[in-house]
């Protein structure tokens, strides 16, 4: 019977911390998302075949890192199932705005971001996949950002 099948996964938390992802639970770490996602799990259990959409809104979780490449700043959003067309990010020389809409149920995030320098925002650049979506820009002030806000 399918409902008593066991499976493979991780009982920990994901865990984006200066580049690096991994599972609380085994702590692989990895700097690519994909690779990330695509690790085995480290425990086995039995399958939860049924999720409420209060659950599914309760479980799902939205989070975020940055770091700074070359000339580049980078935001990283990482959820599940972004709706990339009722989302919205603007931005001006200060200030980032993020309001996203993901998952099956559409849970929003919304986050504020006194930039810790300012930005030319017509260079904000905007890549989406179905797990993640990165907002870029070039660094103007060339110099490393020790922080992602004021």
């Amino acid at each position: 019977n399918a409902e008593y099948q066991t499976c493979l996964h991780h009982p920990g938390s994901p865990v984006f911390h200066e580049g690096s992802k991994y599972w609380s639970c085994c702590r692989k770490k990895t700097s690519d998302f994909e690779e990330f996602i695509k690790q085995p799990g480290c425990e086995t259990g039995q399958h939860k075949w049924k999720l409420f959409p209060e659950e599914a809104i309760k479980s799902d979780t939205c989070r975020y890192d940055y770091f700074s490449m070359g000339d580049t700043i980078s935001i990283n959003l990482f959820a599940k199932l972004i709706h990339f067309e009722e989302s919205r990010v603007s931005a001006n020389k200060t200030k980032l705005s993020i309001s996203i809409l993901y998952g099956r149920y559409k849970k929003p995030f919304e986050l504020d971001l006194k930039l810790y320098d300012a930005i030319n925002p017509e260079q904000v650049m905007i890549e989406v996949t179905p797990y993640k979506m990165t907002i870029s820009f070039p660094n103007t002030s060339k110099e490393p950002w020790p922080r992602l806000e004021r």
